[in-house]
């Protein structure tokens, strides 16, 4: 079972939720074996609330058991991979829905970009991003469609900083849109993605 609350209880990057996430609960055959294990969940997916059931967990699941450890981590390739069918059904299916939640998580998708290079690339299409041109948040796929040479775009530490930058005067004398990354993780998160869909960012 899983699902995305509307909104987080905490502020998910808070010095406090560097412990050990506790969105991830873990049964076996019905019972309740723990709700504090960190190699169950991927860290950008802690505001994703899930409830695994398997039959073959121990009553006291250990870390240096390397059978334990093979399962926990199957367990966090799965959880991943479903959250992202779920993310993607929810933009597909429901836009409106899709455009809060990701407004919402914007940073913990951010994250996810970066961290998990499996699903990078569908992660990345999940962004929305305003631009130079376009005041409502674009996804890559809808700036490439414009733009199929590569994306442009800028990053600085708030909206105003971005929208400001003597830069985009140049592009705009040349008629190229820009996406504006406006917050302070976006830089990080460019890092790692270099390109999207065969495309240079």
């Amino acid at each position: 079972v899983m699902y995305v609350p509307e909104s987080p209880d905490v502020d998910l990057f808070a010095a406090e939720r560097n412990r050990v996430p506790r969105n991830v609960r873990l049964y076996c055959r019905g019972v309740l074996i723990t709700d504090e294990h960190p190699d169950v969940c991927p860290t950008w997916l802690s505001f994703v609330e899930v409830a695994v059931n398997a039959d073959h967990i121990a009553l006291h699941a250990d870390r240096s058991n390397v059978q334990q450890q093979a399962l926990f981590n199957a367990i966090s390739v799965q959880i991943a991979a479903q959250a992202v069918d779920m993310l993607e059904r929810v933009r597909n299916d429901h836009p409106e829905t899709w455009a809060k939640l990701s407004d919402t998580y914007a940073r913990e998708i951010r994250l996810g970009v970066h961290d998990d290079e499996r699903h990078r690339q569908r992660l990345a299409g999940l962004l929305r991003v305003p631009s130079m041109l376009h005041e409502e948040p674009r996804t890559l796929d809808a700036y490439l469609a414009d733009h199929p040479d590569g994306v442009y775009c800028l990053t600085a530490p708030s909206k105003q900083c971005v929208r400001d930058h003597p830069l985009l005067e140049r592009f705009a004398a040349e008629g190229i849109d820009v996406l504006l990354f406006d917050m302070p993780i976006d830089e990080f998160m460019l890092l790692a993605l270099t390109s999207y869909a065969g495309k240079p960012v």
